[in-house]
């Protein structure tokens, strides 16, 4: 065993400027690392990709990823700058206990249940769906098993059986409470008004969104149109493009990823191309109309009913769990992370000031904010 293993670390050495590993020996460094992850789940529109970098930069053993870059470069690509929205990138496993989770929920895909079946599945995930990257390596990971002290943060939105294999790392689950409408609301504001403005942007995100349309995503049956099928037809990519020509080719005038997606898939939006131009699809009042019609009653009661999935957790897994107001007064960091609350408060403050500026852009006057939460933003303190 000792000699086999001697025999796996020369290669890992070896490969430290390849971009793949073996099934066995990503399954091996899997197990040998085991309880040195940290697993955060959560509900969209709390900030989870704001506070895992803010996490990464803030705690000293939370290893940084080296090829973070290419991969936000990758999917931030052509996007507006002002939508408050962060990326938090995943250089070891591409997303794929992101998307797996998902999947878990929502078809009948079994989960590993050793090692080795997981590193067959993320290494199949690589190839195949759509949380792939390029140029991604193991890079981090070979770094990660250096070091006994370090630890890597993993996003996902739930906590499934999958993770039963890395027990003994951390797992933290947050949850909106009270708060869910606003989060709900907030995570349509982001993901639903993305748009891009230069010809060459606009190219670009068709180009993508035309390649993420024909994956599995699970996040598909996420979004609130709900009569959205994964099987209906895709036109291609010069239908689109002739279609969105006149604002593709003006720079003046945004691109919304919405009327990408329609126009790709006009049967699930019951948009008939030949008769309706793409001007009048590309605007607010189509998003208001797909998205945020829950939204718009300014006397609109504040309470959201939570969804029953999200307070599930897998037999064998010990999770520490914590609300919106917990986030925003900074009980997660002070006692998960041990770090300087007041500090993560005003950055948090910031994001979330930020963020009532963008539903305001978009004409979402009503937030939804529980009139008694204990998170009380710095513009109410004052």
């Amino acid at each position: 065993m000792a000699r086999r293993m001697d025999e796996l670390s020369a290669r890992i050495e070896e490969s430290k400027n390849k971009q793949t590993l073996t099934v066995d020996e990503l399954a091996i460094l899997l197990e040998r690392n085991k309880h040195k992850f940290i697993f955060y789940s959560y509900f969209g529109g709390m900030g989870g990709e704001f506070i895992l970098n803010y996490l990464t930069d803030n705690v000293p053993n939370i290893i940084k990823q080296k090829d973070v870059k290419l991969m936000e470069d990758f999917y931030m690509m052509g996007w507006d700058g002002g939508i408050n929205k962060h990326y938090f990138a995943d250089t070891i496993f591409c997303h794929y206990f992101l998307y797996a989770g998902m999947k878990s929920e929502s078809s009948e895909i079994i989960g590993a249940s050793n090692f080795k079946e997981l590193a067959e599945k993320i290494l199949t995930g690589l190839k195949t769906d759509c949380y792939g990257y390029p140029e991604h390596d193991f890079n981090t990971l070979i770094e990660l098993d250096k070091h006994e002290d370090m630890r890597y943060l993993v996003k996902v939105h739930n906590l499934y059986d999958e993770l039963t294999l890395f027990k003994d790392s951390k797992m933290i689950r947050t949850i909106p409470g009270e708060w869910e409408k606003h989060c709900g609301m907030l995570c349509l504001a982001k993901n639903e008004t993305l748009h891009v403005y230069s010809k060459e942007d606009k190219k670009k995100r068709i180009e993508i969104l035309s390649y993420l349309a024909k994956g599995n995503d699970p996040f598909l049956e996420e979004i609130n149109y709900k009569d959205v099928k994964a099987d209906a037809p895709h036109n291609s990519m010069e239908t689109v493009n002739n279609y969105l020509s006149k604002i593709i080719e003006d720079d003046n005038v945004p691109l919304y990823n919405n009327t990408i997606a329609m126009a790709l898939q006009p049967d699930n939006y019951a948009l008939d191309m030949s008769t309706v131009p793409a001007e009048e699809i590309n605007n607010k009042e189509m998003l208001y109309k797909l998205y945020f019609s829950d939204f718009m009653n300014e006397d609109s009661d504040t309470t959201f009913v939570a969804s029953s999935d999200i307070h599930l957790t897998p037999l064998f897994l010990k999770v520490s769990e914590y609300d919106f107001n917990d986030i925003g007064n900074g009980k997660l960091v002070e006692d998960e992370f041990d770090l300087d609350v007041e500090k993560f408060r005003d950055a948090f403050d910031d994001w979330y000031d930020k963020n009532i500026e963008l539903l305001n852009e978009f004409g979402l006057k009503n937030h939804h904010i529980p009139k008694k939460s204990s998170y009380v933003s710095r513009r109410k303190r004052l």
